[in-house]
């Protein structure tokens, strides 16, 4: 107690010593310090969250943790993720809850021409398809043509033939033989020199306008006076998602809702979504975020329509050549989707395909399977990609 005493007492003493200090410079800076605290808390007691962007893309393809590259990022299709940017201006919270309220689906019409080829090693015939993946009918159209040769051992090229070929009008899901070449003709075979070593010649033939293009690029093996292409193995199985799904299929549902339970912490946080979608799609939404005692923490309308196409064939394979075998293996010249129904219906696009290709067991009447409980039993240390953070990056 007598130790207690003396330190107050020469506190007491220092003070009356160095008063002119104290009231000059410390009470000062305690009288800052405590108007920032309270200026600041005031501030966060009147301050607003805000969702401050909104982006959209396809749902990345991951195996084994990485990230597969995507050719086509701008069009949305099939399995789009949003990304949310919210702005915390208040005191951290809980988010318990994510309502989509007022969720609209309507149809979207669009054209999307695409060309696929394909070799065949023993009768040497190249074949390129055009195909209308989209929902509208498209129009007549010329496209280039260029065969070329190339010498990787000097690194020569030329042109072996060009021209032109038209494309005729096709309704969604339309198929048509547009292109095809023999490879063992003479007047492809005279630009070769089989004296060269195998595979260091080789043909490219593209086929292109000003949206699409369809290019193939085949090894002359000089030993036996042929082409041949050699095509790899697949990839492995894709990781599963572990993101929040918004799973519109008929019939739509109005209001949609997500069990969180995240913290929302003081700054910026981001946020992601997956929409799988049954039919090509306009889709606009209410989104709501609700804490734990049922409060609205920030409501907004996502005011412009995504648009999210939906394929008419699930085209999978990595050489891009679902349709030429199609069309080889049943002896074609043109097709349309009634026929590929009845023919192959494994190529016709459908919602059970997209949870198949992105290894999805997600249910979408269970609503509380994405608390950060239950993912910390199904994950085993895999950070959410849910989660509200400060870390993850957009």
């Amino acid at each position: 107690m007598n130790t207690i005493s003396n330190i107050i007492a020469r506190l007491k003493e220092y003070i009356n010593q160095h008063d002119k200090i104290f009231g000059w410079i410390v009470v000062p800076l305690i009288l800052f310090f405590l108007t920032t605290f309270v200026f600041n808390n005031i501030m966060k007691y009147f301050g607003k969250v805000e969702i401050t962007n909104e982006s959209f893309i396809n749902v990345p393809k991951t195996v084994n943790g990485e990230e597969l590259r995507n050719d086509n990022t701008n069009v949305l299709e099939n399995y789009v993720q949003a990304k949310l940017v919210i702005e915390n201006n208040k005191f951290e919270s809980t988010i318990h809850k994510l309502i989509l309220k007022n969720v609209t689906v309507e149809p979207y019409q669009y054209v999307d021409l695409v060309i696929q080829n394909g070799f065949n090693n023993d009768t040497q015939i190249v074949d390129f398809y055009r195909f209308n993946n989209g929902t509208q009918q498209s129009n007549s159209k010329e496209y280039k043509v260029d065969i070329k040769y190339h010498n990787s051992i000097d690194n020569s090229t030329s042109i072996i033939k060009s021209g032109s070929i038209d494309g005729k009008p096709l309704m969604g899901g339309d198929i048509e033989s547009i292109f095809k070449i023999d490879l063992s003709d003479s007047k492809i075979k005279k630009h070769f020199d089989d004296t060269i070593p195998d595979y260091k010649q080789d043909i490219k033939i593209t086929i292109y306008s000003d949206h699409e293009e369809s290019q193939i690029v085949i090894p002359y093996l000089s030993s036996e006076g042929k082409f041949i292409r050699n095509l790899g193995s697949n990839g492995g199985p894709l990781d599963k998602p572990i993101v929040p799904v918004l799973e519109l299929v008929e019939p739509y549902k109005q209001d949609y809702n997500f069990i969180i339970d995240q913290n929302l912490v003081e700054g910026k946080n981001y946020f992601k979504l997956n929409i799988l979608v049954d039919k090509a799609s306009l889709i606009t939404y209410d989104i709501a975020l609700i804490d734990d005692k049922g409060k609205t923490i920030v409501r907004t309308r996502q005011k412009d329509p995504i648009q999210i196409r939906f394929p008419q064939y699930k085209l999978l394979s990595p050489y891009k050549d679902d349709i030429y075998h199609y069309m080889k293996i049943n002896k074609l010249n043109e097709s349309n989707i009634s026929e590929v129904k009845f023919r192959q219906p494994n190529l016709v696009n459908n919602i059970d395909k997209t949870k198949k290709e992105y290894n999805s067991s997600y249910n979408p009447k269970d609503t509380k399977v994405f608390n950060s409980q239950s993912l910390k039993q199904h994950t085993r240390g895999v950070k959410p990609q849910y989660e509200l953070n400060k870390a993850t990056e957009i």
